[in-house]
């Protein structure tokens, strides 16, 4: 996909997204889910990323699942037990739609590369100057925090409870700091970054995509509207 026009890559994602967002038949979304899993392991070339969400998606949907069944009224499932079929059932609705939208996302991020992006942003209207700059940020701050959270998480005080506002504190300070000294360099070597790079023009495989991107959310609203 990456020999795709950015523009047609961009809107392939967004009706990825937006169908993902309009969608509400459950038939619909496990079929999304496992699409949207597909698209990101061809994006991304390996499993790793889908592992990696729907560990933290587990985490987040036993909850939900949890505690739509045992405090949703409805018939229960058995007897003396408060777990109730209703709150079953919009538990896992509401989990698949997390899971859906979250992949979903992933699939519409990974379409476009981090200089791609830079490129779509800047050419944005009005919003593009303003955060051009915190873009160009995210990729070093990304590396920094890691840094700042790898070294405080490593203390041993973390055993105390007591001791973890304080951690947190600096922490933070230290982020507040590295964010500082980047952008003093993003202003020092502003003008060494390369300039958005010119895009062909479209071809007939980038309008395909750009009427698949409008088709996509048209088509999970009709299913969702016939459910």
């Amino acid at each position: 996909m990456s020999g795709l026009h950015p523009a047609g890559r961009l809107a392939l994602g967004a009706g990825v997204l937006t169908a993902a967002v309009v969608t509400r038949d459950a038939g619909v979304m496990a079929m999304g889910i496992v699409a949207c899993a597909l698209l990101v392991r061809g994006l991304s070339g390996c499993w790793t990323p889908v592992l990696r969400a729907l560990r933290w998606l587990a985490w987040l949907a036993v909850p939900i699942l949890l505690l739509h069944t045992m405090f949703t009224p409805g018939a229960l499932i058995w007897p003396g037990w408060p777990f109730s079929v209703e709150g079953a059932r919009q538990g896992a609705l509401l989990s698949m739609r997390l899971a859906l939208l979250f992949l979903a996302g992933m699939a519409c991020s990974r379409m476009l590369s981090a200089g791609e992006w830079q490129a779509c942003l800047a050419r944005a209207p009005w919003i593009g100057p303003r955060m051009y700059p915190w873009l160009r940020l995210l990729g070093p701050m990304r590396a920094r925090t890691a840094d700042a959270v790898r070294h405080h998480s490593g203390d041993w005080r973390l055993r105390s409870m007591r001791r973890w506002p304080t951690l947190l504190a600096a922490m933070v300070a230290d982020v507040l700091s590295a964010s500082r000294e980047e952008g003093r360099r993003l202003w020092l070597r502003w003008h060494d970054a390369p300039a958005a790079e010119d895009w062909p023009g479209l071809d007939a495989r980038a309008m395909l995509a750009l009427a698949a991107g409008l088709a996509l959310p048209l088509l999970a609203w009709m299913a969702a509207w016939m459910a």
